[in-house]
């Protein structure tokens, strides 16, 4: 296999590898990115504000917007008090993520026949 072939596999894996985690935000979000839940609940990240904003709807029950803080795993109402996490909002704690080398970055030391 040529190099093209690996580039179009890891891409795959990664594409792939994404749609296992329906019910946690993504770790690495790009400015104005949204984001459906698992709860149909929609979240925009601000990358200046480094914050999820969790928007209203009667689907979530939610009547005013609310905002969660990875870093610091906080949440926060429209105006800037520290409140509990809204209850029509079900966060699950990431799971273990595996450390060690990724696809792709072992060298050529090893070959795969198919």
């Amino acid at each position: 296999m040529n190099r093209k072939t690996y580039l179009i596999a890891a891409v795959c894996m990664m594409a792939l590898s994404g749609c296992t985690q329906k019910t946690e935000l993504p770790e690495n979000p790009k400015d104005k990115e949204e984001y459906r839940d698992s709860q149909g609940n929609q979240w925009i990240y601000n990358a200046m504000l480094m914050r999820w904003a969790l928007m209203p709807s009667i689907a979530n029950g939610l009547s005013t917007t609310h905002y969660y803080y990875p870093g610091s795993g906080t949440w926060r109402n429209a105006q800037g008090a520290t409140v509990d996490a809204p209850s029509g909002v079900k966060m699950s704690t990431p799971s273990a993520k595996t450390k060690g080398s990724v696809f792709g970055s072992t060298g050529r030391s090893r070959s795969i026949y198919a």
